[in-house]
């Protein structure tokens, strides 16, 4: 199950190693998902680990129509200092 309580699904969004931008160069997209990462995190499908620090993890995600995105988590043990660092930010971002 994913952190929503729903069932997991086999389906996942394709990725490779590697990804290219625009302008035809490639890039690497990050490192596998953990045993302990879940698969899917909201309406997003967790594809690879793009870093993770002090904060907690960012991971490459897509929405259902294929639409990637950096997904920002905290760790479960995040105190209210961060917790409203990660709010700032999030207010910061939009």
């Amino acid at each position: 199950m994913d952190i929503d309580g729903q069932q997991r699904s086999s389906a996942r969004p394709p990725t490779d190693d590697i990804a290219e931008r625009s302008n035809g160069q490639t890039v690497s997209v990050g490192s596998p998902l953990t045993r302990d990462d879940p698969e899917r995190i909201g309406g997003y499908w967790l594809a690879a680990r793009l870093g993770f620090g002090g904060q907690g993890v960012v991971y490459e995600a897509y929405d259902a129509p294929g639409a990637r995105y950096a997904l920002k988590t905290l760790h479960q043990d995040a105190g209210d200092f961060l917790r409203a660092r990660f709010a700032r930010e999030a207010v910061a971002a939009q």
